[in-house]
């Protein structure tokens, strides 16, 4: 059989090639087992596959509860021997699990009608309570920030299917646009980059913070920086299986980021999960030369900047006159990690004369995965291994250790399992930056 994983072909949807396919991958993995470290897919896989005397005996139900436990880190393609580049047998069709995974999901979703109608909807553009939660954030926050199992936790799971016992991120008063669009206009005598920067949800409803300090970190670099005229990336639409309003989100967005990119614009993108999606995701669900284009011009925000380090014609200021942690842990993020060593924002960091020490365990949230009912339980297992990879003491608000993380969904893990609070790398730059009173 042939491998199916773009989603323009008539058979990725169909139910029977799916599973064909889902008992192909698996029996592949029950060969090799290297990923029993990874999310909860492979355990569970190993687990059914041990009483059987193959993959081809799992019944629809078990295949769908192995895919159930996949969050999309996509580290699973990092040590995969039959994925594309890997070592697998001339007679062994490519392999790429997260793909897989991905398509089944959106077969489930096709076939099913997929998760809770609104399931994972406030964990994008925050969706379902998108407008009141923009309007009103006073009235909203409540519901979200009230204690895990309350009565108000409770009434939000029902109607929105989002879990009722992890920590959601508070919406801010402001929005990162809003700041954006009032502040006095910087104009740079002579910019050595011009860059449009793709705010993110996370940053536009939840962290503006981290927006304003990306801001004033390129700009003291002699970066000049545009507002973008994207929305949100749809990562959220992609895991739950919801292709038809993906594709309409990438092409919409590929339109308004490869004009950015004409007008002589780079796009740098503070979330690695949103970076990944438009580089990776876009030129395969919405193809086109203008996809490719802005794939090719898009960039993590930490790896833009170590990019610029290390060019021939540019260095960063390193004048760090302002706050300066001793000791730094640098969480790695997933998304960050498939195609590099994901050390732009460990070096960045180093950059200020902190001792850094890294951290790569993922915090199993996965474009809002994580906090979605029936997810709790394999999702509180994941936080907990972050919250146990990181030093005793770090998170504390001890200013002599301080821990970073360009995820913000792992931000929050890490504050919710271990009561300390994670900055993005760049807050801790422009901290640097600024001068003591």
């Amino acid at each position: 059989m042939t491998t199916i994983y773009d989603p323009a072909d008539g058979r990725y949807l169909d139910e029977a090639d799916v599973r064909a396919e889902l008992t192909r991958a698996f029996d592949l993995c029950s060969g090799c087992r290297r990923c029993t470290d990874r999310c909860g897919a492979f355990p569970t896989l190993f687990d059914l596959l041990d009483v059987r005397a193959g993959a081809g005996d799992l019944t629809p139900a078990e295949q769908d509860a192995v895919v159930g436990e996949c969050f999309g880190c996509k580290l699973c393609v990092t040590s995969c021997p039959y994925h594309a580049g890997g070592q697998q047998p001339d007679d062994v069709d490519d392999l790429d699990v997260p793909r897989l995974m991905q398509r089944a999901t959106a077969m489930t979703a096709a076939s099913r009608g997929g998760h809770h109608r609104w399931a994972g909807a406030t964990l994008g553009p925050l969706g379902s309570l998108g407008p009141m939660a923009r309007a009103a954030p006073s009235l909203v926050n409540p519901l979200g920030t009230s204690a895990p199992g309350s009565l108000a936790r409770t009434l939000l799971r029902t109607v929105t299917g989002t879990s009722s016992q992890r920590v959601l991120a508070p919406v801010a008063t402001s929005r990162f646009s809003t700041w954006f669009r009032a502040r006095a206009p910087v104009r740079l005598s002579a910019p050595r980059r011009r860059a449009s920067v793709l705010a993110s949800c996370d940053i536009e409803y939840h962290a503006p913070e981290i927006g304003r300090d990306l801001v004033t970190v390129y700009e003291r670099n002699g970066i000049e920086c545009s507002l973008s005229e994207s929305g949100c990336c749809g990562a959220h639409l992609l895991d739950r299986g919801d292709l038809r309003r993906f594709r309409a989100t990438a092409a919409a967005n590929v339109t308004a980021l490869a004009a950015e990119v004409r007008a002589g614009r780079d796009i740098v993108v503070s979330q690695p999960t949103c970076a990944y999606v438009v580089q990776h995701d876009y030129p395969v669900h919405a193809p086109s030369p203008e996809a490719v284009l802005v794939a090719e011009h898009t960039s993590d925000a930490c790896d833009y900047l170590m990019a610029l380090h290390t060019s021939v014609d540019a260095r960063l200021d390193t004048d760090f006159r302002g706050d300066v942690p001793d000791q730094v842990v640098v969480h790695r993020p997933c998304h960050a990690r498939i195609d590099s060593p994901a050390t732009s924002a460990r070096d960045l960091v180093r950059l200020t004369g902190a001792r850094v020490t890294t951290v790569a365990v993922c915090s199993g949230m996965g474009a809002g995965w994580g906090a979605r009912t029936g997810n709790e339980r394999p999702s509180l297992r994941q936080a907990d291994r972050l919250a146990a990879a990181l030093p005793r003491d770090s998170g504390s608000g001890d200013e002599c250790c301080v821990v970073v993380s360009s995820c913000h969904a792992a931000a929050g893990v890490i504050a919710e399992r271990s009561g300390g609070e994670a900055l993005h790398p760049l807050q801790v730059i422009a901290a640097a930056y600024r001068r003591r009173p």
